[in-house]
Parts: C-alpha cells; structure tokens; sequence
C-alpha cells in the first residue's frame, strides 16, 4: 500500500488539519504532510485547479464541500466579502438542496441556547 499525503494547513491555525492529523499518528497508519498555507482562500485553488465546469471545489459536491460547509455559512453570517471565486463557490453550497434542507429544518427548532447566541 502507498503511504498516505495528508494535506494540512499550518498548525498554529486550522484546527480541522488537528483531527485527521491526530487520527492517523496515534493509529500509528504512517503519512507525508503536504502544508498549505492558510493565508491563501483554498477554495480558490481548488477550484482554479480541480473544479473547473463544476460549482465545487472538485467538481461536483463531495467531502470536502461537506467540510467546508460550516465555513461558509460563518462567513455569510458574518458578511466576510469574498472575491468571484469565493463568492460563488459560497452561493452554490449555500444553495445546494441538501444544505437548504438542513437549514430550513434548523430554523424550525423551537429551543434557543441563548449563551450561542450573537447579540
């Protein structure tokens, strides 16, 4: 079997680049790091690279995208303007009919936690 690459954003930053990092060393499975720095919008690059003719980050919707959703929905919450790119990538996940499903279905919940909540 070939040794695994796992893509990570600097260590300092991208706490989601701890799970799978955690993961596979405490499993002992061996891996290369590929960094990518997070001062860069990832999602540009992959797009730029891996997504053309498609409205995802390698095309059509796939685990990434699902990563990724969180994210988008934070920066739509918080108004961060994003370049074409970004702009457009963050339109089609937050378009895509599974998310609006989830959304809807999150929007109908009767309870609040008040302390996660934005005054």
């Amino acid at each position: 079997m070939s040794e695994l690459t796992l893509v990570i954003g600097n260590k300092n930053y991208s706490s989601w680049s701890l799970r799978p990092w955690l993961a596979l060393r405490h499993a002992g499975i061996p891996f290369t790091e590929k960094l990518v720095l997070l001062s860069g919008e990832i999602w540009r690059e992959c797009r730029d690279r891996f997504g053309k003719g498609d409205d995802f980050l390698f095309g059509g919707f796939g685990a990434a995208d699902a990563m990724f959703a969180p994210v988008v929905t934070r920066l739509d919450t918080y108004g961060v303007e994003l370049d074409d790119t970004c702009a457009a990538y963050s339109r089609a996940v937050l378009t895509l009919p599974a998310f609006v499903e989830w959304r809807d279905a999150a929007l109908r919940e009767p309870w609040v936690i008040t302390e996660d909540e934005i005054d």
